[in-house]
């Protein structure tokens, strides 16, 4: 064969190879840029969806401002008389309470009693109300739960996190880091890697070294600690990463599309004081967690 002449040239079979080859280059950078385009397609949507959503938030507050401006007591406006369980404060125009009251005296016994979270006294609903979102942190938190919703389904969406019959496989959490997205899944799912794994193992160890009487010893593997590898411990994990190791001076919002199990509920303070002790609010379909310092201090029906 002359020196300069192509071998596809004079051999056509390696002409056919070659035009086989590219036409398959051709077709996988087309299947590429078509991925792309959906996946710019559905950011788009999620954002749109996310922006609905602040507008309904803004006008709810909005509503629940002038709401406030409406119910203000006047200078002018009676009181309960001395003698009344209740006496000295303000009430409505007809001469009743403005708020609702049981006339028989209370201990404060029962209200004074607080979830400490870490499994020594229970869980009681019965807390400070200090404690609680207010109405319209509650309300907040429920719409900006319907945005997190859409968020995991398209997370579960691209990433193929659900069954032949359309089902969700495993939980999927989310939360937001400046503007940013951080997704968390339960070390069955294809999107948990081998750094999540190891991250998870070594907040094992320590939470197995510093609360013996909580965590498992003998065995690594069972409860509480299998929590460590839920989709509400990884969203943490890789929330700190994202953040430069620590989320101390933080305060977060998770939302999981899954109920929170009993092990999270006692793991993931620990692992949330680990990190830097932030504020922490979990939003499950159910219930609405605040936690801090190592405790849920307060949980609540959505």
């Amino acid at each position: 064969m002359k020196p300069g002449v192509d071998p596809a040239d004079v051999i056509p079979a390696l002409a056919e190879k070659r035009a086989q080859e590219q036409a398959a280059k051709e077709r996988a950078r087309a299947a590429e840029d078509a991925a792309f385009d959906v996946w710019i397609e559905g950011e788009r949507r999620l954002l749109a969806a996310m922006r609905e959503e602040l507008n309904e938030i803004k006008a709810e507050l909005a509503r629940r401002r002038r709401l406030a401006e409406q119910t203000k007591y006047s200078p002018s406006q009676p009181r309960l008389p001395a003698g009344n369980p209740r006496g000295g404060q303000w009430t409505d125009r007809s001469g009743g309470s403005g708020n609702s009251y049981d006339a028989t005296p209370s201990t404060g016994a029962a209200t004074d009693a607080r979830s400490e979270g870490d499994g020594t006294r229970g869980y009681d609903d019965r807390l400070a109300a200090s404690d609680k979102p207010t109405p319209g942190r509650t309300a907040m938190l429920g719409i900006m739960a319907r945005a997190a919703e859409r968020a995991i389904e398209a997370y579960r969406s691209g990433n193929l996190l659900l069954d032949l019959f359309g089902n969700k496989s495993g939980a999927v959490a989310v939360t937001t880091i400046d503007d940013k997205n951080i997704f968390g899944s339960n070390s069955t799912s294809a999107t948990y890697k081998d750094a999540d794994f190891k991250a998870a193992q070594s907040m094992r160890d320590n939470l197995v070294e510093k609360y013996p009487k909580i965590m498992s010893i003998d065995n690594p593997g069972d409860a509480p600690n299998n929590a460590l590898f839920h989709a509400e411990t990884n969203v943490l994990l890789r929330a700190a990463q994202a953040n430069g190791g620590t989320l101390a001076g933080r305060s977060l919002d998770i939302y999981v599309d899954r109920k929170m199990c009993r092990n999270c509920e006692t793991i993931v303070p620990l692992v949330g004081l680990e990190l830097g002790n932030p504020t922490l609010t979990y939003v499950d379909p159910y219930k609405v967690y605040s936690i801090a310092n190592g405790k849920i201090t307060s949980r609540s029906k959505r």
